[in-house]
């Protein structure tokens, strides 16, 4: 569904102002210029910057969709920006009753086209992310989602009568669950990756994308940046794993030694199968 008329008549500007942008997996944004003056943003700020509509629909995140929203918005109200890295600046809600749009402040620069880029706006952002209240009221806990996805991917090699490989999940499951109270929890993106990172004109990273936002593990943030498939398609799976789990090593990752870098890499790169499928199950959009 496009938003495009719906948002236009709660602004009250001609529907040809917002400008919809390409689709990710779920969330549908439109970019707007030209606001001005406005009273129905939760702001009566004058607005000389474009403003980024980011939608979230009951269709696209299911009942949760107007907590997704609030995790986000939460954040960036309280994030704060230093030398290094710069975030989206929350403005207001548009609330309707299967849709909520955030309106955040359009960084504008440049996506970056390498991992170095990535590994180094990881290491800008751990460290402002571990003096980051964590606070389970506002955020959850990164390792029951993992978890829950789990049990989804072991219920269905069991209806699928894959009884070999549901065995080897449960064994990869027991092994996270035991290992996890080994971590030092704090604030992550969860969707980590060179599409939601901008260059700015300023020099700094902006980090964009807020919704998956949780409390986990910080490394999950940097592997799943460094196999985010940027070109799966024209290799073979194992080749692309061993590629990008050496990429990592060979940058020194501290905190992290070869053998849980492997560990940890190959349950990032098993979920994010899993979410890419469940996602796709809902919007019946192709990703990557």
């Amino acid at each position: 569904m496009d938003f495009r008329a719906i948002l236009a008549a709660q602004l009250e500007i001609p529907p040809n102002k917002l400008v919809l942008l390409n689709k990710g997996l779920s969330t549908q944004k439109y970019l707007v210029q030209d606001l001005g003056q406005i009273d129905n943003l939760n702001s009566l700020a004058y607005l000389e910057s474009p403003v980024l509509l980011r939608v979230y629909t009951r269709q696209s995140h299911g009942k949760t969709f107007l907590d997704v929203a609030k995790r986000e918005m939460w954040v960036l109200e309280n994030m704060v920006e230093n030398a290094e890295v710069v975030y989206p600046r929350f403005i207001g809600q548009i609330v309707g009753e299967d849709y909520i749009a955030n309106a955040v402040s359009w960084l504008e620069g440049k996506v970056p086209n390498n991992l170095d880029v990535a590994v180094n706006a990881w290491l800008r952002f751990k460290d402002s992310a571990k003096s980051f209240p964590v606070d389970s009221t506002h955020l959850p806990d990164h390792w029951k989602i993992v978890s829950h996805s789990f049990e989804n991917l072991i219920s269905l090699l069991g209806n699928m009568g894959l009884t070999k490989e549901k065995e080897q999940v449960e064994q990869i499951r027991e092994k996270f669950i035991r290992k996890q109270h080994l971590v030092n929890a704090c604030l992550i993106h969860g969707d980590f990756h060179l599409y939601n990172l901008i260059e700015c004109e300023d020099g700094r990273i902006g980090i964009i994308d807020w919704e998956y936002v949780t409390i986990g593990n910080p490394f999950f943030d940097l592997l799943y940046s460094i196999l985010y498939d940027y070109g799966l398609q024209n290799q073979t799976v194992q080749s692309f794993f061993v590629k990008r789990l050496e990429f990592a090593s060979n940058h020194g990752v501290s905190g992290l030694d070869a053998q849980k870098l492997k560990y940890l890499g190959a349950i990032i790169f098993l979920l994010m199968a899993v979410w890419f499928f469940q996602r796709y199950g809902k919007t019946k959009r192709e990703h990557n």
